[in-house]
């Protein structure tokens, strides 16, 4: 048993429920219903049993956890009765509330003959049969979409910059003249606490230490205590 999950629903079936995607259909039937012959050619190859619940009540449990498709007119079929089209059971009516009220608007359900039933139940994903006596107990729902929060971009994430980086586009010199753009990723990031940026070409570095040794870097400001590197190891 877990929190927020209908008793009546095993771990086979919540793992079926999770393995359908959007459009998979799943047939819940009454205990009449030729279930082993139909699971025998589903996706799922075998029943799932939900025992000791009727119709109305498993279809409760299972739309707690799975959406009815929106995309399509009719998400629900059922088997309608042989020899009388417009004949109406306890059992559809139950539905229909049933399925009203867990998705919290009018579900449309379409009547399908019943060979046509069976030939549609067979290309569903999975059938559950649960102890429901019916008659005419049998439907097939279609799953439709959960729609989730999108959780944060990793890939947004991966593009901050370092701790006490800033971009290139915010390294604006006070004279208001932009920086000429160095190569390579060092190009990207510059440290945020000094007014230099390390080119990613080893040449330019060594040309870079050179001219902060020398007397023309020194007049412009560039010069560098203790050598040409920022740290006073270069």
């Amino acid at each position: 048993m877990l929190k927020g999950i209908d008793r009546h629903l095993s771990a086979e079936l919540v793992h079926v429920l999770m393995l359908m995607g959007h459009g998979d259909e799943l047939v819940i039937c009454d205990v009449n219903h030729p279930a082993g012959t139909i699971a025998a050619e589903t996706t799922y190859g075998r029943i799932v049993d939900m025992v000791g619940c009727d119709i109305p009540t498993g279809a409760a449990a299972i739309l707690s956890l799975m959406p009815l498709d929106s995309f399509v007119d009719a998400p629900v079929a059922r088997m309608q009765v042989v020899g009388d089209a417009a004949a109406e059971m306890p059992v559809f009516g139950l539905m229909q509330r049933v399925i009203d009220a867990a998705e919290s608007r009018p579900v449309r359900m379409q009547a399908l003959e019943r060979f046509a039933f069976y030939a549609a139940a067979k290309r569903a994903f999975a059938i559950v049969r649960t102890s429901d006596p019916g008659p005419y107990g049998c439907f097939i729902l279609k799953k439709g979409v959960v729609d989730l929060p999108r959780p944060p971009s990793r890939i947004a994430g991966a593009m901050r910059p370092p701790r006490g980086y800033l971009r290139r586009e915010d390294d604006h010199r006070e004279d208001g003249v932009r920086p000429r753009p160095a190569w390579g990723r060092a190009a990207e990031w510059r440290p945020a606490d000094r007014g230099y940026s390390w080119p990613a070409d080893w040449r330019k570095a060594r040309a870079w230490r050179r001219f902060r040794r020398s007397r023309r870097g020194a007049a412009r400001g560039y010069g560098c205590r203790g050598g040409g590197s920022p740290t006073g190891r270069g």
